[in-house]
């Protein structure tokens, strides 16, 4: 499968208009006008004047060139019997053939050279759509188009893969204009400045994280050894303090002992009776 260089819709709006012949500016790129049952990019819309107020129309056979600017041949003249259809496609629904609604659309790629649609683009109804993912359909799996809806095969609904994917796969090769590719060259040495920038600031945090762990591991170190040498210190106050005291030897001199007798002296017990009072005369 051969890569299909392309451009995208969204490329050209705003983008200034010249006049082949005279260099003349002759505006803006409003919008392109679509055949939607050909898929053929078939004109363009130019705004001037204050505010856009002024409207040009050029057919696709009048442009001559696009880069940082849209070249076009003024002297090319339009078929007045065959007038411009004027249908954008963007912001039209997607549906399927079961019936569910897929997204809407907001861009398309096309061949710069020839005007021809080879994608649409759309966004997703569901968390991909927040996401901003965008999907390519080709035109041969729309199966019908309105004026606010197409109907697309389920199927191609279900299989499509998003624009990014794409380009990584070789599928297209969007075509960068000459302002958008140094655009793309200043983001890329910008990259690679804060790239580099970055790297030099992780390998200075490397070296300052070295550098404490060392500082760590010596202070942990120095911290061991003294608690081991406060450890020994207290198992010796601990031996000392839980030691049995030396005996104490005192000398009693015998003589000056006083010898008690072996038992108590026996006491005797005299009883006595009581003699009563002499009771009271009247």
């Amino acid at each position: 499968m051969t890569t299909a260089t392309v451009l995208r819709q969204t490329q050209l709006l705003n983008r200034l208009v010249l006049d082949l012949k005279t260099a003349e500016e002759l505006g803006q790129v409003e919008r392109l006008w679509i055949d939607p049952t050909l898929h053929q990019i078939v004109g363009v819309v130019c705004k001037s004047g204050l505010f856009g107020g002024k409207k040009y129309t050029f057919g696709w056979s009048q442009i001559s060139a696009i880069g940082d600017s849209v070249i076009v041949d003024r002297d090319r003249e339009l078929d007045p019997n065959q007038p411009l259809p004027q249908e954008s496609l963007i912001g039209h629904e997607v549906w399927t053939d079961t019936g569910n609604k897929a997204g809407g659309v907001v861009d398309y790629l096309f061949n710069p050279q020839t005007g021809e649609i080879l994608y649409y683009m759309y966004t997703s109804s569901g968390w991909a759509g927040v996401m901003g993912s965008k999907y390519i359909l080709a035109p041969t799996e729309i199966t019908s188009l309105g004026s606010k809806r197409l109907i697309a095969q389920n199927a191609a609904i279900q299989n499509s893969i998003s624009h990014r994917d794409a380009i990584q796969q070789n599928l297209i090769q969007v075509k960068l204009l000459p302002d958008e590719q140094r655009e793309q060259e200043e983001i890329a040495a910008l990259e690679g400045d804060v790239q580099s920038f970055f790297d030099r600031g992780r390998a200075i945090a490397d070296r300052v994280a070295k550098r404490a762990k060392e500082t760590a591991e010596g202070v942990t170190e120095k911290a061991k050894e003294q608690y081991i040498q406060l450890r020994a210190e207290l198992e010796d106050t601990e031996t000392v303090e839980t030691s049995s005291p030396p005996p104490v030897i005192i000398d009693i001199d015998e003589d000056s002992v006083e010898t008690l007798p072996p038992t108590p002296p026996e006491v005797e017990i005299i009883e006595t009776q009581a003699t009563p009072f002499p009771e009271k005369a009247e």
